[in-house]
């Protein structure tokens, strides 16, 4: 059960978020995102949000294609999902 106030705050930081990447990120000059944001992303999605582990992994396939993106732990991520 998420409680209303996290849902809210969670679709405001969404918002926030896709507004940061779509503003500031690009091919030429990719935002980052470190392994412990991806972590932080796994917990919360899990945890907050109630996603299955299958859902959590489509959604972080999206983010690790995400040419907008670069991170340091890409292959890593792709192999604890195998």
């Amino acid at each position: 059960f998420t409680h209303p106030v996290q849902a809210f705050r969670g679709a405001i930081q969404g918002i926030q978020a896709a507004h940061f990447i779509e503003s500031q990120c690009s091919v030429e000059q990719p935002g980052w995102i470190d392994s412990i944001t991806l972590c932080e992303l796994v917990w919360v999605l899990e945890s907050a949000y109630g996603y299955s582990r299958g859902v959590v992994a489509d959604i972080l396939r999206q983010v690790l294609s995400t040419a907008e993106l670069s991170m340091n732990c890409s292959r890593q991520a792709y192999t604890a999902m195998a």
